[in-house]
């Protein structure tokens, strides 16, 4: 009983759309990832001795603690608001943060493909709504919609679903996910870093 309630209550609904905010969030702000990529930048990267991935790794770490942050005040908001024990929204931790390297991953990849702040800023919603219903966080897939469910395995927005009503089942898959997506994102900005 306390699990259905879990995966159908208010605390779902909230992590469901902050999971859809927080990739509008990390796309919308990923114009760092087209500086690091322009030619002046590189150099002076280079010749202070710093890989990218790191560069790429120090850069991420902001915004990434910044919705972890936001997540936990929510938590805790949601806690007093609707007497959800503090252990739930601990639990949901994990997944939050596999879901948000994903989504870190897949902002790096699509950022490696423009060319510029404008053409990111002009995706950014189409990106999140689209993540949004594939995955299944805006409102739930028809029945019938079988080949959308499938799609859907790629992203990561998916197993952060999947999580509200299973938060440990879904982990392995999740990390696989997550996994896939940040390798994606960091060989494509590699690669576009070569090419220019």
């Amino acid at each position: 009983k306390t699990d259905s309630l879990y995966a159908k209550g208010p605390f779902a609904a909230c992590i469901r759309w902050y999971g859809v905010l927080c990739l509008f969030y990390l796309v919308v702000g990923a114009s760092w990832v087209l500086d690091i990529n322009k030619k002046g930048l590189r150099i002076r990267i280079k010749q202070a001795g710093i890989p990218q991935w790191k560069m790429i790794c120090y850069n991420s770490s902001a915004p990434l603690l910044i919705c972890i942050g936001g997540y936990i005040v929510a938590g805790i908001l949601c806690c007093v608001l609707t007497k959800i024990s503090v252990i739930i929204v601990a639990e949901e931790l994990i997944p939050r943060l596999i879901y948000l390297i994903g989504l870190l991953g897949g902002t790096l990849l699509i950022a490696s493909l423009l060319r510029n702040v404008l053409s990111l800023m002009f995706i950014a919603p189409v990106i999140t709504f689209l993540n949004g219903v594939l995955s299944g966080l805006l409102f739930e897939l028809p029945a019938w919609a079988y080949v959308l469910k499938w799609i859907s395995c790629a992203l990561p927005g998916r197993w952060l679903n999947e999580s509200t009503a299973a938060p440990l089942q879904s982990l392995p898959l999740a990390l696989v996910c997550g996994a896939a997506w940040m390798c994606l994102g960091i060989t494509a900005s590699a690669l576009r870093s070569n090419r220019q």
